[in-house]
């Protein structure tokens, strides 16, 4: 992300994502390099009241004319697809859709797909932006990255594909400051080119795995009340505490995470996470049974 921050964008120029979000990606673009990174705001509450944090062109859309009409030169706009904290994988026709968006603006397109071989339900494909290349609009404003640490603890890799033949320069240039050691990158090929046990043995093992645990928490929550969005990926549920508040606002929700706190069990509360919609919690479940067990009955024990 600093890379792209250093090579794309000048101090004071906007990158808009969608919130809730990791905040990393507010650190990472604005502490070096000075970009204002502002919150495409994700919540759409229906009729019934629910709250969808639907991701919409429409959205992203106003969201650019919002900040231009504040006077702010809007640059860019990076997607994690699929989503962290909402789990969820976005369609390939939403993501031409948000392109066509950006194209209209003249912005860059930042794809992060850090979670790609995460997606655990059967029934869904996750589609990269790699895989678009020829409905693309504009090749030369769209840029991927990629994490290798999401599939192997302590393989801290990261890669930057791109059309972009200035930018790529840019960056070889200066990727002594950011280089991957020789010796995790010799490991890291050699696993990547062992095809057939990344096929047939980790990714499905992984995947296995996060589906069996998603399945467990999502069965046990729903169990004592709490709703959980609809996910199909990542390691980590969306889940609505509100019924477990006084009152709908920040100070409540802070005061329900210090009571989980205190039974020891740590879920991360939704203003962590730039949510406006008061009450929202991020649950990792990517644990070994006995602890994520131990984790769900504490998370019971409290909400009594």
């Amino acid at each position: 992300m600093e890379v792209l921050a250093c090579c794309l964008f000048d101090p004071g120029d906007v990158l808009l994502t969608p919130s809730p979000c990791y905040t990393r990606i507010f650190v990472n673009f604005n502490e070096r390099f000075q970009v204002h990174v502002e919150d495409v705001i994700l919540k759409n509450a229906t009729d019934e009241g629910t709250v969808t944090f639907e991701l919409t062109a429409a959205i992203l859309e106003n969201t650019i004319k919002e900040q231009m009409k504040r006077g702010k030169k809007v640059k860019g706009f990076f997607l994690v697809n699929p989503n962290n904290p909402l789990g969820e994988v976005y369609t390939s026709e939403l993501v031409l859709q948000l392109m066509s968006v950006c194209h209209r603006y003249n912005l860059h397109f930042i794809s992060d797909e850090a979670y790609a071989m995460s997606v655990y339900e059967p029934e869904t494909k996750f589609q990269s932006v790699l895989s678009l290349h020829s409905k693309l609009i504009d090749p030369q404003k769209t840029h991927v990255i990629w994490a290798f640490r999401y599939k192997l603890a302590g393989m801290r890799i990261g890669a930057l594909v791109t059309w972009n033949e200035d930018l790529l320069r840019v960056v070889k240039n200066t990727s002594m400051y950011t280089a991957v050691p020789a010796i995790t990158q010799q490991t890291a090929a050699l696993l990547l080119n062992d095809t057939v046990w990344l096929d047939e043995i980790l990714l499905p093992t992984h995947q296995h795995r996060l589906y069996i645990a998603a399945n467990k928490t999502r069965e046990a929550l729903n169990s004592i009340g709490i709703a959980v969005r609809p996910a199909q990926a990542g390691f980590f549920f969306w889940v609505d505490l509100r019924p477990f508040m006084m009152e709908i606002n920040q100070s409540e929700e802070l005061a329900l995470f210090k009571l989980l706190m205190e039974h020891k069990v740590y879920i991360t509360p939704g203003s962590e996470m730039r949510s406006l919609e008061y009450g929202w919690f991020r649950i990792v479940f990517s644990a070994k049974s006995e602890i994520l067990n131990e984790g769900l009955r504490r998370i019971t024990d409290t909400l009594k």
